[in-house]
């Protein structure tokens, strides 16, 4: 699995591929009357546009650990294991990787609860229509979202934390 991962990393256009053949699928099997064409310039459209916030934020990424041949995955997973690489030079280059999954945590904390209050209002709306069977699965899912977000927020937090102190 870590080969298919690096070389997909590799080959971008592996995944706009993927992107390309699953999305058309999924639109075709939800909607089949829709048109082939249709489903497919919509799926490249969709590609495109994860394409494009892939390589942004690969190319910020490697921006804040300083150099341009900076093993971004190795050291992402670096940080999510809490593991100190053994070369300085990844120290440095995770040092900075750090700082930038900070600023992300702290930008981003709001996503989450916007996020549940409009599915949370549109379920209140399903009940106020009397719609429960619609209603109800909506609530399962904002909670199941929430408590999946907090600790995932609070792990990213804790390793962090503890990477921080190991490197300093």
């Amino acid at each position: 699995m870590k080969r298919l991962n690096r070389w997909l990393d590799q080959h971008p256009w592996a995944w706009a591929v993927l992107l390309v053949v699953v999305n058309a699928g999924v639109l075709l099997a939800i909607r089949p009357s829709r048109s082939p064409i249709g489903a497919l310039l919509s799926s490249v459209l969709y590609a495109a546009f994860a394409l494009w916030a892939y390589r942004r934020r690969r190319r910020r990424d490697l921006r804040a650990a300083g150099s341009q041949d900076a093993d971004i995955r190795g050291l992402g997973r670096m940080i999510a294991k809490g593991q100190v690489p053994e070369d300085a030079g990844q120290r440095d280059q995770m040092r900075g990787l750090m700082v930038r999954r900070r600023r992300q945590i702290k930008r981003a904390r709001w996503l989450m609860p916007l996020f549940s209050t409009m599915v949370l209002v549109i379920a209140g709306l399903g009940i106020a229509s009397h719609s429960w069977a619609a209603a109800l699965p909506l609530i399962a899912l904002v909670v199941l979202f929430d408590s999946m977000a907090v600790l995932g927020y609070r792990k990213q937090k804790r390793n962090l934390r503890r990477l921080d102190e190991r490197l300093s």
